[in-house]
């Protein structure tokens, strides 16, 4: 029994989804409209991460040029990765992402030059080449303290830019699903004496 209940915490805890808020719009040249600008949702998937990035209904990714990448993020240590399920019109770069305002990121998404504003979402599935586990917590801050970073059209005024996202967003049904892994295992401890 008590195996049992291990388990059902364990999948209580890695079956949420961790979200962040694009919310920093200051790199947006003439400003982007209101924030937050969208939302970026990581969820454990095996020994892999699924990622979609959903921006606010009028906005759309977009890559201008120069630094700028569609999407930006970091993951700890810098692994060998793979990405599958690419959204179409996106593509993986292999590469880091250079400054561009919100610091340096270790991985890049391109995707439609501003002409082209295609795109609310973005996802794809990210893995380690050696396929060992990655895991959402891997998903780390850069060296300027943001976690992802995202090149937009701005619906709101018809500017494109930067917007970053540095603060975590517990959903309802993670905050549902840790408040149960952890009643659980207080109720396991207290079994126990």
């Amino acid at each position: 029994m008590k195996t049992i209940l291990m388990m059902i915490a364990t999948a209580a805890l890695c079956a949420a989804s961790t979200v962040f808020s694009l919310n920093s719009g200051v790199q947006c040249t003439g400003g982007c409209g209101p924030a937050p600008y969208g939302t970026v949702s990581l969820t454990q998937n095996g020994t892999q991460v699924d990622v979609l990035a959903t921006l606010e209904p009028g906005n759309f990714f977009v890559q201008t040029g120069g630094p700028h990448r569609a999407f930006a993020f970091q993951i700890l240590g810098d692994p060998a990765i793979a990405i599958t399920g690419l959204s179409a019109g996106f593509a993986f770069t292999g590469d880091s992402a250079p400054w561009a305002g919100y610091g340096t990121f270790g991985y890049a998404i391109i995707g439609p030059d501003p002409s082209n504003h295609c795109c609310s979402n973005l996802a794809f599935t990210v893995g380690r080449v050696d396929l060992a586990l990655l895991s959402v917590a891997d998903f780390a801050p850069n060296d300027q303290g943001f976690s992802f970073e995202a090149d937009i059209y701005g619906g709101a005024t018809g500017n494109t830019g930067e917007v970053g996202a540095f603060s975590l967003i517990p959903e309802p049904e993670s905050v549902g699903l840790i408040g149960v892994g952890l009643a659980l295992l207080a109720w396991r401890a207290r079994r126990r004496k």
